[in-house]
């Protein structure tokens, strides 16, 4: 594959490569922070987002919080499908976000389950002009990696089965748990 030319679009090309870069931060980076004992902050998150859209996003609009109000749109018809959290809600909701990642018992929070609420939460608050959905599969990814459910960036289907299957079972144990109440 390498050395073939690819037709796409050159900003396709570009979330691919950057994919691919973040992708190899992050299973660098999940050795390191363990190390040293790190919490994922919002500095950390801001990297993430720097990389995604490098190239893609002037410098001034990458790894900061969005001063405006963005909408996603369907391609094909141009409806609304999502209006975003306000604007001064996206720092206050990015906080506790990362709060709820290092705190909060989230330790007892079986880590797919987590990397799913953290993934969902961070497209909901939508708090980047472009790059969120990126942003939290790379986070999710990156939680992921820090709990030892998965050891690389880049896996087969086999190891998604593998890691549904191991959703399930954890989802059976916790709603078994609940049900004894």
């Amino acid at each position: 594959m390498f050395g073939n030319e690819v037709m796409a679009r050159e900003r396709d090309v570009q979330e691919v490569i950057n994919y691919r870069k973040v992708m190899e931060y992050v299973e660098k980076m999940k050795d390191e922070r363990l190390k040293m004992k790190d919490e994922i902050d919002e500095e950390f998150i801001k990297t993430l987002h720097k990389m995604i859209v490098e190239k893609i996003l002037a410098p001034e609009r990458s790894g900061v919080y969005r001063a405006t109000q963005v909408v996603v749109k369907n391609s094909m018809t141009g409806e609304v499908t999502f209006d975003t959290a306000c604007c001064p809600c996206c720092a206050v909701s990015g906080e506790e976000l990362v709060d709820f990642v290092n705190n909060s018992g989230a330790e007892n929070i079986h880590p797919v389950l987590k990397g799913g609420v953290v993934h969902y939460e961070l497209v909901r608050i939508h708090p980047f002009v472009d790059g969120n959905g990126r942003v939290a599969r790379v986070l999710s990814t990156f939680i992921l990696f820090q709990s030892g459910m998965i050891s690389g960036g880049f896996f087969h289907l086999r190891s998604i089965l593998i890691m549904m299957q191991r959703v399930i079972t954890a989802v059976c144990r916790v709603l078994r748990k609940i049900t004894e109440i």
